[in-house]
């Protein structure tokens, strides 16, 4: 993976778009409890 600390970078915002929209999928997959609370206990 890319990744750039210069925002000018186009390497930079590719990484922040594509982290973006990784983090909505993830929010939109329904979870089934048994992995919340393993997320919360470990």
């Amino acid at each position: 993976m890319l990744y750039a600390d210069d925002p000018s970078d186009l390497d930079y915002w590719i990484y922040k778009q594509r982290s973006v929209w990784r983090d909505m999928k993830r929010r939109q997959m329904p979870a089934p409890p048994g992995a919340l609370l393993r997320r919360v206990r470990p």
